[in-house]
């Protein structure tokens, strides 16, 4: 799982290794795509995989990365699954053609701020909210696990797991960005009813055999 997953351009290649280096200097892990080879259904499945399990999606912008059709697919996916989008303005751009999905977020403005701002200002934004960015991703993919096996029981969550995906949810109205997905949601209420269910056969059960039989 990376910290930040980083979407850009390819003539905007510099910039881009000049963030990667100075993320990994600070041992933040990243993720970050340098080939150059025809678009593929594997290959996009790689790099949709690759956002699904990073933190933060951070995506530069400039004109060329505007018209790339591939940063725009990133982008929309991103979106889709509601992951933490931070932006970094890298040249001039008419704000209102700006990619679905990026127009409500205050970009970093490195025309501007220079360098080294801008990467205070980066590293302030992927640090805002640890915990709960952390468990978007982490039940984000154990939700996909369960979507994609048919929403096999044995892939909902139990116990603790399920009380702490709970109450993480609970607080989704005092935290800004970013919010739990429609899948999220579905996936932590299917978990409560299946725990639920099984509480209530157990105790069925239970009453079954007779009295004075205690539940463990």
């Amino acid at each position: 799982m990376a910290e930040v997953f980083i979407s850009y351009a390819r003539v905007n290649q510099g910039f881009a290794r000049d963030l990667n280096s100075a993320l990994q200097k600070l041992k933040r892990d990243t993720w970050i795509d340098w080939r150059s080879i025809p678009d593929s259904a594997e290959w996009r499945a790689e790099i949709f995989a690759a956002i699904d399990a990073a933190d933060n999606f951070l995506f530069i912008v400039s004109p060329d990365s505007l018209s790339s059709s591939m940063c725009g697919l990133e982008v929309a996916h991103a979106v889709a699954n509601r992951k933490r989008i931070v932006t970094i303005l890298y040249h001039p751009v008419d704000h209102n053609e700006l990619l679905p999905g990026l127009k409500e977020i205050q970009w970093i403005n490195y025309p501007e701020l220079g360098f080294e701002r801008t990467f205070q200002r980066l590293t302030t934004a992927i640090d805002t909210d640890l915990k709960w960015v952390h468990q978007h991703t982490r039940l984000a993919g154990k939700a996909s696990d369960w979507e994609s096996n048919k929403r096999d029981e044995s892939f909902l969550l139990r116990g603790m797991d399920l009380q702490y995906a709970i109450k993480w949810l609970a607080q989704a109205t005092d935290v800004k960005e970013p919010k739990p997905s429609p899948l999220h949601e579905e996936y932590i209420r299917a978990s409560q009813k299946w725990e639920a269910q099984e509480i209530e056969e157990e105790q069925r059960a239970i009453s079954a055999l007779g009295p004075g039989i205690k539940s463990p």
